[in-house]
């Protein structure tokens, strides 16, 4: 049985999707170079630059992210896959590379490297996606899968390169500007590591442009065959007035009740995320975890949960579908999160580490699930601009839960704030019961599957 060289097309299409979303995963990385930049601020510019302020730089390029998703989704499809992800990744690359004039100046550095990285990514990141979802259209939630979790893989390959540009020998910080009554806070104030810092943006944005331009070239849609053009003829005629025969246009997904329910399930969902995201060095810094355990095996626990998650929980949506899989990844987050905290105090590294895999199993599900969810439930033809729409939500979630962290007040303690996220959770798990997806789409893409495959049993057998 020979196998044709067009038959290997869809994988490396969706390799290549794979690896160009490394390069936006590097999101997720600036938590591992926050520390520099932070001790950096307040040796150049002699502002009391605290390491809680970085995390203004995240919640702008998540805002970034969520305003530009729906553009991106629009370039994609006036555009194409290709070009639309070489003009997000060099407006992404480009951020981070005037990000070394702007790393002492904290105002200007949220703009370039938090708001402006997250408009650049945020354009980027439905060309590969899409790109990769149309070559394997009956396999959503496994290709949705395999394409973010270069997303989760990220920390693992940039995070390291990050660290052996930055400090090479691996120093700990030693400068402690608060006296012993204040915030057990260290800085770094090693002359040598600080002066990489500037040198770090310039060598990231040459290394992640290189990446993008030539995985970007690769990401073209498929072509249309003999065999697409008779189904699209047949459902024309047969399905003109069924709801599988349509997309939903933005427009129209906005006066759907299905979206705004879904809406509320991602934006609920998105506040576990900021929390796991944002606290989870913290939690293990209050269970009494050592720097090195946290810095080499934490981020090695945390990469390897979200890219089985990504994998595992889109597998799972094309075995059982969006609500069933759903319905078993909340209440999991749930139960961990509520118990995070103290059972980390209680049995130490391993129980923090062990709960830590199973709490980015879910994050990196969550990643996996919403894109195959908003292409199947409303159409994959707008795919790009109405999953834009969507990551709304996120945007609105994590600028609340900054505020969350900004008014201690109202959550004064680690572990409240865990409870608080495994209440959210909760609250998207309800929501499932009354989302009624529309199922837009099935129809055409198990038919057009079943065809295609009916076509290869032909010609392989010939």
């Amino acid at each position: 049985m020979a196998l044709h060289k067009a038959d290997l097309r869809p994988i490396w299409v969706v390799f290549c999707a794979f690896v160009y979303n490394l390069t936006l995963g590097s999101a997720y990385c600036f938590s591992n170079i926050a520390p520099y930049v932070a001790s950096f601020m307040r040796q150049e510019n002699a502002r009391p630059i605290r390491h809680r302020d970085m995390s203004y730089v995240y919640i702008a390029a998540m805002t970034g992210i969520g305003c530009t998703l729906y553009l991106g989704g629009k370039l994609e499809h006036a555009l194409g896959p290709r070009l639309s992800a070489v003009v997000g990744g060099l407006l992404m690359s480009m951020s981070v590379f005037f990000s070394h004039l702007t790393v002492d100046r904290f105002e200007w550095f949220i703009l370039t490297q938090g708001l402006l990285y997250g408009i650049g990514n945020g354009i980027a990141f439905p060309a590969a996606l899409s790109c990769a979802i149309r070559w394997i259209p009956h396999r959503k939630g496994l290709v949705s899968g395999i394409v973010t979790a270069g997303i989760g893989l990220s920390p693992l390959i940039i995070g390291p390169l990050q660290t052996l540009l930055v400090n090479p020998k691996n120093k700990p910080p030693t400068y402690e500007p608060f006296e012993s009554s204040l915030p057990q806070e260290k800085y770094y104030d090693d002359r040598e590591i600080l002066a990489n810092v500037p040198r770090l943006f310039q060598f990231q944005a040459a290394f992640m442009f290189s990446v993008q331009f030539v995985t970007a070239l690769f990401l073209v849609n498929p072509p249309p065959s003999r065999t697409d053009i008779d189904v699209e003829l047949q459902l024309k005629k047969m399905h003109s007035d069924d709801a599988e025969s349509r997309s939903l246009s933005p427009a129209q997904l906005i006066r759907s009740r299905a979206f705004w329910i879904l809406w509320g399930v991602f934006a609920f969902s998105a506040v576990m995320v900021s929390f796991i995201a944002s606290f989870w060095k913290l939690v293990g810094q209050e269970a009494g975890l050592a720097d090195h355990v946290l810095g080499l095996q934490g981020s090695v626990v945390l990469s390897v949960g979200s890219v089985v998650g990504r994998l595992l929980w889109g597998q799972l949506h094309d075995l059982m579908g969006f609500r069933k899989t759903m319905g078993l990844l909340l209440p999991l987050a749930a139960v961990l999160l509520f118990l995070w905290t103290s059972v980390s105090v209680w049995l130490g590294a391993p129980a923090f580490l062990g709960m830590l895999g199973l709490l980015y199993l879910c994050v990196g599900g969550t990643f996996a699930l919403f894109p195959p969810i908003v292409a199947t439930a409303f159409g994959a033809r707008h795919f790009g601009s109405n999953y834009g729409v969507m990551y709304s939500a996120r945007v609105v979630s994590t600028l609340l839960f900054g505020l969350l962290i900004r008014y201690e007040a109202l959550l004064p303690s680690t572990e409240r704030l865990a409870q608080a996220a495994a209440g959210c959770a909760t609250m998207a798990w309800f929501l499932l019961f009354v989302f009624k997806p529309p199922l837009l789409g099935n129809g055409r893409a198990s038919l057009l599957s079943q065809i295609r495959r009916a076509s290869l049993r032909s010609n392989n057998s010939t």
